[in-house]
């Protein structure tokens, strides 16, 4: 299964500026990751993962119901992360790290595809 994923995610690495990308299982633990960057995977996973946690319980304080998508932007990095619910509704995070002046348009279209096909993946 993991190769699978592998091939899902290898299409965002066709989109300029894509440095990476990688799946969270609902722990924080990476399903599939294709990295390369110099960024730090490990460190990427624990801090976005987290993000991820404050979203979902802002979420929950405000009855907003779920977190789809949350976006990042530092200088030089962007960091797009979307929540995928597989069929037994456990979250999984995709995780896209990119270069400033990535076509964001491209990624959320790929996020869209991509969804569709990580849905059926179980977690």
């Amino acid at each position: 299964m993991p190769e699978q994923i592998k091939e899902f995610l290898q299409s965002f690495r066709k989109i300029d500026k894509v440095l990476g990308v990688m799946l969270l299982n609902h722990d924080g633990e990476i399903l599939a990751k294709i990295i390369t960057s110099d960024n730090q995977p490990d460190i990427l996973e624990q801090e976005v993962f987290a993000c991820f946690q404050l979203g979902e319980k802002l979420g929950d304080l405000l009855k907003l119901g779920n977190l789809n998508q949350s976006y990042l932007e530092y200088p030089n990095s962007n960091f797009t992360s979307e929540t995928i619910r597989n069929k037994n509704n456990q979250a999984m995070l995709l995780i896209i790290i990119s270069q400033e002046g990535v076509n964001l348009g491209r990624i959320r279209m790929e996020i869209r595809r991509v969804k569709k096909m990580l849905e059926e993946v179980p977690a």
